[in-house]
């Protein structure tokens, strides 16, 4: 009886807030209730009672000229991440649910039209200053200064951020029922506005800066290493969200040249772990004497997470792939069996969906739910799409790929494009068919020349054009390519990086990610409505009609993906028994007890 009337009181509270009223929350979730509840002590994937201590070394390649994480402009150092901390931390556990760390308490109303940060009154930089709303507000103006349009999709959706009394600051969004912006801007770094007083905070340069996060800077080698020092003095060494984490002394960070020479490096015993992703790689660089004494362990570990969407892209902005028949006949000209076979020892699957390894891939044929959502768009909507099923070319993988050629010679034919003196060219304007594929990696010529060759067949010339990492770059923000290599990434709830790959408002802008140039009408509208909706399962039915429209249009020639994810890791870095499953939990591991004196020097590395 007692419950019930605990019910009651606590309904008729609810029922008597003002319509919009935001209630305090230790968390926010996307969907549903959160695992932690507000009194939680740790997350259940870390060891509470992990040591403190050791160093752990790991590595990246290239180089760096910068310590500042807003700044686009330049080359921020790997491990930055670990100087800052953010108004929100995501648990590895859960699909988009966050708990606040700068903020002690965050307020949401029902439309989720703002969030309201309550800012820890224990907060402190690293000089023991309190972190206060105008640095929150400070990081955010800093971040749409310095990285300009590359983020223009994302913080058009903030219409204002401002501090309010009592050292909270209030994010005022320009869309409702879009939980991803209120975790957008939860993983801000905030950076202290008054250390920034008298600098110039658009220089690159690496004056090491202050933050408020678990460490700061400690060496500094310009482009070759840099290591972070755990500060016996952070603020939140014993907040629930940091309890097991962050137990190295030191964090270093290697540079090297190119893969092959930290590969190498690795198997010198110069740094502690490596993720990999290529099976070939994974089958026959990983071993020696130290795999086979036991100083090096292997794992193999399942990969859970939404692969998306890789492969060789095309950009419609160029007239040889402004048509789809065109673009449809390169996909039966590249052989994926063979690839597979070759290269990857048959160990990866066809990448079919732009939201691949998930619930929101759409099937063959549109159930009932996506056919009365894509129906809507009435005569919009391409011929064809419900009835046909949704698939890939399929080969023998012998490399005799003549049905595929055939195929694609009838498609060129339909679009008009004909055999004239062993050359492709368009009936009408006598264009010849060539283009150009633009990388920058050695690495990916293995694939391109048999690719090159099966088109030369076609009577297609495909030049592969290498340039250097600046020029590659620069060229993809101004969409200057014929076809490149890329990937889109797929998110549990996705969001505005939807806005930014794949609607039409992202086709002339620079610094987006609209490599293909798409820009139809049916997709702009599908994305509106998935960034509009309330929970994940209700946008799922609008991703999947999303994921067909993409398909559809043959933008993309996939690539294939693993279904599993490899990590080899020194045997004195230690870890919990049970790993997170939607993370690497990297920040969770600590250093072990085993005697490492005879370990060769980070210097060593070439």
């Amino acid at each position: 009886m007692c419950v019930l009337r605990m019910l009651f009181y606590f309904c008729l509270f609810l029922i008597m807030l003002p319509h919009g009223t935001a209630l305090a929350l230790h968390a926010f979730s996307a969907d549903g209730e959160p695992l932690y509840a507000s009194d939680f002590t740790h997350f259940s994937y870390v060891n509470p009672h992990a040591p403190k201590g050791g160093e752990l070394r790991c590595h990246t390649i290239g180089t760096f000229d910068s310590f500042n994480p807003l700044l686009l402009k330049g080359r921020p150092a790997e491990g930055i991440h670990l100087i800052y901390d953010t108004l929100l931390v995501e648990s590895e556990d859960e699909r988009d649910v966050a708990y606040g760390l700068l903020a002690s308490e965050i307020h949401v109303p029902p439309d989720l039209s703002h969030v309201i940060f309550q800012l820890h009154p224990e907060a402190r930089f690293a000089d023991g200053s309190p972190v206060r709303g105008e640095d929150v507000v400070f990081s955010w103006e800093m971040l749409q200064a310095h990285f300009g349009s590359a983020l223009r999709r994302y913080s058009e959706a903030v219409a204002s951020v401002t501090v309010l009394s009592g050292n909270r600051v209030r994010f005022d969004f320009r869309e409702e029922q879009n939980p991803s912006l209120v975790l957008m801007v939860g993983r801000l770094q905030i950076l202290p506005a008054h250390y920034w007083e008298d600098k110039d905070f658009g220089r690159a340069d690496l004056t090491p800066p202050m933050g408020s996060g678990p460490y700061a800077v400690a060496e500094v080698e310009a482009g070759r290493r840099v290591v972070y020092v755990r500060r016996p003095d952070y603020w939140a060494a014993d907040h629930p969200i940091n309890r097991g984490r962050w137990n190295f002394d030191r964090i270093r960070y290697e540079y090297f040249r190119d893969d092959t020479v930290a590969m190498e490096a690795f198997r010198a015993g110069l740094y502690d772990f490596r993720f990999e992703s290529s099976v070939k790689n994974w089958a026959t660089r990983y071993e020696g004497p130290r795999f086979e004494d036991g100083r090096i362990l292997k794992q193999t570990l399942e990969n859970r997470e939404p692969s998306g969407m890789y492969g060789l892209v095309m950009n419609t902005r160029r007239p040889v792939f402004a048509d789809r028949g065109v673009r449809k006949a390169m996909l039966f000209a590249f052989d994926f069996e063979w690839a597979n076979r070759r290269f990857y020892y048959g160990e990866y699957e066809r990448t079919e969906s732009y939201f691949e390894n998930s619930d929101m891939k759409a099937p063959p044929l549109a159930d009932e739910g996506e056919a009365a959502i894509l129906r809507s768009f009435g005569d919009a909507l391409p011929e064809g799409i419900l009835e046909n099923p949704l698939s890939l070319p399929l080969t023998d993988g012998s490399g005799h790929n003549r049905e595929g050629l055939m195929a694609a010679d009838r498609l060129l034919r339909e679009a008009g494009w004909v055999v004239e003196g062993g050359r492709r060219v368009h009936g009408k304007t006598k264009q010849v068919f060539r283009f150009q594929f633009l990388t920058d990696s050695r690495r990916e010529e293995r694939m391109l020349l048999p690719f090159a060759r099966n088109l030369g067949r076609l009577g297609i010339e495909m030049r592969i054009h290498m340039v250097d990492g600046p020029q590659y770059t620069r060229r993809l923000r101004d969409c200057d390519f014929d076809m490149i290599v890329a990937g889109f990434g797929a998110a549990y709830r996705p969001g505005r990086e939807l806005a930014v790959a794949f609607h039409s408002a992202s086709r002339d802008r620079k610094d987006q990610r609209n490599f293909m140039g798409i820009a139809d009408p049916v997709a702009d509208r599908l994305i509106e409505k998935i960034l509009s909706a309330a929970s994940r399962r209700e946008m799922i039915p609008y991703v999947r009609a999303l994921d067909r429209i993409l398909r559809h249009g043959h933008y993309v020639i996939p690539f294939g993906a693993g279904k599993r994810r490899y990590l080899a890791r020194a045997v004195h870095i230690q870890s919990p028994d049970r790993p997170p499953p939607w993370g690497r939990g990297v920040s969770t591991w600590w250093y072990g007890e085993e005697d490492r004196a005879a370990a060769p020097s980070a210097e060593d590395a070439p």
